[in-house]
């Protein structure tokens, strides 16, 4: 069970320098590192993260100084080195041999990330290709049935390595990337061909020019929002100094044109929405915006009680006062009229009666004489 390690290091200043300090990666471990004595000590100090295994108990790195020759062999040497542990009959320590790591200077790795070649199968690009140019087009649209573009691609330097996305193609423009990393590793490089897919022959544009749905930055739209209404009037205070509105198209291939936001004068503004389908067709969705006047009354107090008129002396009715007089209800007395009722001519009440009986008393002698007659 170790639980602590101490030893010297020794290098060759002329050929490396230490970069940065030991470091340990244990859990519990802490380290404290010497750069004049050159002394390491690594230890648990609290004997709960003892190592039963082996582990790696701390690391450290160096740098070949700029001038050192390709070839050179460099050593790092660790000496005196003591492990403390336990064997559960007490604490012990005992010396490790020496280690010694050598390693002989290699050539900077490559940070060519240039290609070489590039081609497409069965296309053309537009312009010769070189290693310096990194933006390239096909010297033509692709046919439907072409669903994946088939890239080469080469670098200058065999140690690079080349990825390439987005050879997938959808209908429409594309962009193929390919993507150069040197043998260093951080060195990048990305030339990009783009490619346009053509339609599928049997598909038809969609006609839909309609919006999902329109938010306004204040007030709300009346109507409630539908796709099929296009206009809509929306009511926001005076303070409301201007309006901006955000619409979503119901199409996916449907655009909506740039909405600017507009200021706000009093009374009516007109803010136009378009929409254009995927096959060309506009609607115009009309927002009529109302900014109300400023307010220029006394606004009523939250709370009061209203004053009833039938209360209010001021309105000179007051039937709960006792020392008021009641003034007496006088009915006037009916008037009876008597008038001639007369025809046309002007004839008297009475004088038409006995006409009328005289009327029937000859038409019934009439009557009489007719049935005799008949008989």
């Amino acid at each position: 069970d170790v639980f602590g390690l101490e030893c010297n290091y020794q290098f060759d200043e002329k050929q490396v320098t230490l970069s940065g300090q030991p470091a340990t990666s244990l859990s519990g471990w802490s380290i404290d590192s010497n750069s004049s004595s050159k002394k390491i000590l690594v230890t648990d100090e609290t004997q709960k993260n003892l190592l039963q295994s082996k582990k790696t108990v701390f690391t450290m790195s160096f740098k070949a100084v700029s001038n050192l020759a390709v070839g050179t062999s460099v050593t790092i040497k660790f000496s005196q080195i003591k492990i403390a542990y336990s064997d559960g009959g007490g604490i012990k320590e005992k010396s490790a041999s020496d280690i010694t790591y050598t390693k002989t200077v290699l050539p900077p790795k490559s940070n060519n990330a240039n290609l070489k070649s590039l081609t497409v199968t069965g296309c053309d690009l537009s312009t010769p290709f070189s290693s310096s140019k990194t933006s390239y087009n096909l010297k033509s649209e692709v046919p439907y049935s072409v669903s994946t573009l088939d890239v080469k691609a080469a670098a200058e330097d065999a140690n690079a390595t080349v990825s390439v996305s987005g050879k997938n193609l959808s209908v429409g423009s594309n962009t193929v990337k390919i993507t150069v990393t040197a043998e260093n590793g951080t060195t990048k490089k990305t030339y990009s061909i783009s490619v346009v897919r053509k339609q599928d022959p049997q598909y038809q544009s969609s006609d839909d020019a309609t919006l999902s749905s329109i938010t306004p930055s204040a007030g709300t739209l009346s109507p409630a929002f539908t796709s099929a209404t296009t206009t809509y009037i929306i009511y926001v205070p005076f303070e409301q100094t201007s309006f901006h509105a955000t619409a979503l198209a119901t199409h996916a291939k449907a655009t909506v044109k740039e909405i600017s936001e507009i200021p706000l004068e009093v009374g009516s503004n007109e803010m136009i929405i378009q929409v254009t389908s995927e096959s060309g067709n506009t609607t115009d969705y009309h927002l009529y915006i109302y900014r109300l006047p400023v307010f220029e009354g006394t606004p009523p107090t939250i709370g009061e009680e209203p004053t009833d008129p039938v209360d209010n002396p001021q309105n000179g009715d007051n039937t709960d006062d006792p020392d008021e007089d009641t003034l007496p209800v006088i009915e006037p007395e009916p008037i009876i009229k008597t008038e001639y009722i007369t025809e046309k001519i002007g004839v008297p009440f009475y004088l038409a009666i006995i006409l009328g009986i005289l009327g029937i008393g000859i038409g019934f002698t009439l009557a009489i004489a007719f049935i005799d007659k008949k008989i």
